[in-house]
């Protein structure tokens, strides 16, 4: 008897990790079995790092008649995931959830669409699986509101549902295939930051869909254009600047010393910076894609003989 991928997150134990929880390309690993490289653990069956079927690079991994596990670490409140998976076929049987520990689990059904858990129970949802070609998903898990969005080729296609247990904190993720049809997988990425390119964003407003609910009461509840709750601020300008969009907040960047800038840089977002003579001639870029990490900037160009000069600090979204 057959099931199919069954992507679960069983949280038991918390402790403070890093942003990037799970970065795994297997481009790194050595063929054959997975267990035991990257932190990987075989938990029964078949789980290897194979080239024939990829979507990225030369490796993914192959999973077949088991699962396979990670351990993460995490102490904030949202956990962000993206993979791509490829399915090879319809499970005989559909799987269950055995852990009380769960908070998000989603499969594969014999009918080839979705089968999320909101709470402990089992919905089937309106969302075909195309078999042999690859499928992304983006999950988002909100840890305050205790709820979770999936999204399918970026498109969400379950929003707000409860999650599985009450448990606030997140130990590992499992991916399961009791079937000798292969399930493969490639590019999982695991972070308690914004995965902010290509995120899921229904009404193609600029405003991914989890920043939508978290902030208004659906996935395309708020207006791009309309006045934020920060005095100035348009939603969609509160998004991309990573500041809040229910009280005042600036963005903004502090001097120092003659030609220099520091700032607080958002995850998921990059910087330029520009320079005019004056505030009549324009600014012209200087420094551009600086990425979040960098929070500083000194100008060492021509541009500091000048007797005067104005800097102009721009903020937009990674894609």
């Amino acid at each position: 008897m057959k099931t199919t991928v069954c992507l679960l997150f069983s949280v038991l134990a918390a402790y403070a990790g890093a942003s990037t929880l799970l970065s795994e390309s297997f481009e790194t690993l050595a063929t054959g079995s997975v267990g035991g490289q990257n932190n990987w653990v075989l938990e029964s069956g078949t789980g290897d790092v194979q080239t024939s079927q990829t979507f990225s690079g030369t490796q993914a991994l192959e999973v077949q008649n088991g699962s396979v596990s990670h351990s993460l670490t995490n102490s904030q409140n949202a956990i962000w995931t993206r993979f791509q998976a490829f399915i090879t076929s319809a499970p005989d049987t559909n799987p269950t959830v055995t852990s009380g520990n769960t908070s998000v689990a989603f499969f594969v059904n014999t009918n080839l669409t979705l089968t999320v858990y909101s709470n402990t129970t089992p919905v089937e949802i309106n969302a075909p699986v195309a078999t042999n070609v690859w499928t992304r998903f983006d999950v988002y898990c909100d840890y305050e509101t205790m709820t979770w969005n999936l999204s399918m080729n970026g498109t969400t296609v379950a929003a707000a549902l409860p999650l599985f247990s009450d448990n606030q904190e997140i130990e590992e993720v499992l991916i399961a295939n009791n079937s000798s049809d292969s399930v493969f997988v490639d590019d999982l990425e695991i972070a308690n930051t914004e995965i902010a390119a290509q995120a899921p964003d229904a009404d193609r407003d600029g405003i991914p869909d989890w920043w939508e609910l978290k902030y208004s009461s659906s996935i395309s509840g708020l207006s791009a254009v309309a006045m934020s709750g920060n005095p100035g601020w348009t939603y969609l300008q509160t998004y991309t600047a990573g500041i809040s969009p229910t009280s005042s907040e600036p963005f903004q960047a502090t001097q120092t010393g003659p030609f220099g800038l520091v700032w607080t840089g958002k995850p998921g977002r990059v910087y330029d910076i520009f320079w005019a003579s004056n505030l009549l001639s324009g600014f012209t870029p200087i420094a551009t894609g600086l990425s979040a990490s960098q929070t500083a900037f000194v100008d060492t160009s021509s541009n500091t003989n000048l007797p005067t000069g104005y800097y102009k600090l721009q903020v937009r979204v990674d894609d």
